[in-house]
């Protein structure tokens, strides 16, 4: 978890060059914001008739979206550097990227604030990978499908990050709703420190690094259900580049454990549970 954090600060570094706005939507169509790495689009002010990405797109100031936001197929929108408001539903099409809210390296201070805000739900449909970081989103978050494929390779818009594909809601987030993560094929996918009122179902998902499922220290208003996936924690790797030892960092859960997340697995090879997951 601990490289994976570090590769993508650099996000906030194509982020935090582009300055300048790209300005309001007219009052009759929805705002395309359009580029690629080397020359993205920019988004900043209020749009109020929603947002289409296509290709490569930041936040480069303040922005309200009224209305859907949609990354579509293969695009990818990084809001790392700004406040960014959705007041309504943001959808990842396939192959999509979305990284929402402050990326830092690990011991960095926090930003102060949430900085991505999403008043209805977040729906990722086969996109290749949803980085989320002290993020409020009032609705539920599904992610269907998708990822890099079995592997660790840098692969699409993270090869220019210099970091394996994966997916993470983490850092103080907030879901008012569900969070149901399925059938991901990637390097790495976590849920940690954050809180999510209605409950997690993780199910059918495949992930090349062994540290992956890592489901670490959030408070779970209803039920925790794991199901058929590659392997799930609730503890964290202590040593870089080595599965054992580890930290363990149970969940607070309102409803019921169910699956693989009902016991914590062993913190050193052949031990013993430490409790609860």
């Amino acid at each position: 978890m601990r490289r994976l954090s570090i590769a993508l600060a650099a996000l906030g570094v194509v982020a935090s060059l582009v300055l300048v706005g790209a300005g309001p939507a007219s009052a009759s169509s929805r705002f395309v914001c359009s580029g690629d790495p080397a020359n993205p689009g920019v988004l900043a002010g209020t749009y109020p008739t929603g947002v289409d990405v296509r290709g490569f797109c930041v936040v480069g100031g303040p922005t309200t979206v009224d209305g859907k936001v949609v990354v579509t197929k293969g695009s990818a929108l990084v809001a790392t550097d700004a406040d960014f408001t959705a007041n309504g539903n943001v959808q990842v099409r396939s192959g999509g990227t979305l990284v929402g809210g402050p990326v830092e390296e690990e011991g960095a201070e926090p930003a102060p604030g949430i900085l991505f805000h999403v008043t209805g739900n977040l729906d990722s449909t086969h996109p290749l990978g949803v980085v989320i970081h002290e993020a409020a989103i009032d609705g539920n978050v599904t992610e269907t499908g998708g990822g890099g494929g079995f592997t660790c390779d840098p692969i699409g818009i993270f090869a220019e990050f210099q970091s394996p594909v994966f997916s993470v809601y983490a850092e103080g987030t907030h879901i008012g709703g569900k969070l149901t993560v399925t059938g991901v094929t990637s390097c790495w996918l976590g849920v940690t420190h954050s809180r999510i009122d209605g409950g997690i179902r993780i199910l059918h998902n495949q992930l090349a690094d062994p540290d992956a499922i890592e489901i670490l220290d959030n408070h779970i208003g209803g039920n925790l259900v794991c199901q058929q996936n590659s392997m799930m924690w609730d503890s964290a790797d202590i040593l870089e580049d080595a599965l054992y030892p580890r930290q363990w960092e149970p969940n607070v859960v309102g409803g019921t454990r169910v699956g693989q997340c009902v016991e914590a697995p062993p913190l050193t090879p052949g031990g013993s549970s430490p409790g609860p997951f």
